[in-house]
């Protein structure tokens, strides 16, 4: 028995050749995900014959009573088992994003032609912004932010080129307007903190690389060390925007940070200096 999230699901569905779906006959899936992924993979999926409207040859089906003789069978010919794990995996084929837009075009939309831009890039030092000048900026907030912080920053994007990065770690919490990536936290994405620090690391690196920020800012309480990490040696501008800090005891830590940082401002700036600070890049 594997609890929910105890396992990574790759590394489950790399060691199993037969996927076995047998749930309550009272339930009835209108799709299966989880089915999806054990096809993707490669395994000889056994379900339910209700679910041969959906997935055809991609599976076999079976009662309960049934599955150890399919087992033994495809598990005793080598051949018949991997013809089986082909027709499951070209069938998944046919779930890529490409489905959507063949679908729309069989009613009759034509879907919009792509428009790409070129990324903005720094040629020389005469690119970089004026003194004054706020420039590209990159905001990373870590909730809880207070309502001043967030109205400004939901009203900034006509006003500065802005992109704000948003880490949510309240279940319950929805995205504010004007957010521009929504970064579940480790604790609400059930993943251990050093592989969420790689994760946020990626995609921070990624929108760094695309965005080429001018100046990068920090709200929120005690820095993530993948904060840290992706901003390490980046030739930009650095600020911490600091919120209450809850623990006591996290005063050094708090210390060590702000070395990491050009400036730190402290909390209970005001939505109109906040605002201030996105525009002209001072108070």
């Amino acid at each position: 028995m594997i609890p929910f999230g105890g396992e990574d699901p790759t590394e489950f569905l790399r060691r199993i050749d037969f996927w076995v779906y047998m749930h309550h006959p009272d339930l009835k899936e209108a799709f299966g995900r989880a089915a999806m992924e054990s096809l993707a993979a490669g395994c000889v999926a056994i379900m339910p014959p209700y679910m041969k409207e959906l997935f055809g040859d991609a599976a076999l089906y079976a009662e309960p009573h049934q599955v150890r003789a399919l087992v033994d069978e495809y598990g005793a010919d080598r051949e018949k088992f991997l013809a089986q794990s082909r027709r499951a995996q070209e069938f998944t084929h046919k779930f890529s994003p490409r489905m959507h837009i063949d679908r729309l075009a069989e009613l009759g939309a034509t879907p919009a032609d792509l428009q790409t831009t070129d990324l903005v890039t720094h040629t020389s030092d005469d690119n970089r912004t004026s003194p004054g000048s706020a420039g590209r900026t990159l905001v990373v907030t870590v909730s809880p932010q207070s309502d001043e912080t967030v109205r400004a920053l939901s009203g900034s994007h006509d006003t500065t080129d802005l992109t704000w990065v948003s880490v949510a770690d309240d279940t319950r919490a929805a995205p504010a307007p004007g957010i521009s990536l929504f970064i579940s936290s480790a604790r609400r994405m059930n993943m251990a903190d050093e592989d969420w620090n790689a994760y946020f690391t990626a995609r921070l690196g990624d929108l760094m690389d695309g965005h080429r920020p001018d100046r990068v800012i920090f709200s929120g309480p005690i820095p993530p060390q993948a904060i840290i990490d992706s901003l390490a040696g980046v030739p930009v501008e650095k600020m911490w925007i600091q919120q209450p800090i809850q623990d006591p005891e996290a005063g050094e830590q708090a210390i060590k940070s702000a070395l990491n940082f050009h400036s730190v401002v402290d909390p209970g700036m005001s939505q109109q200096q906040l605002q201030r600070l996105l525009q002209n890049g001072s108070l």
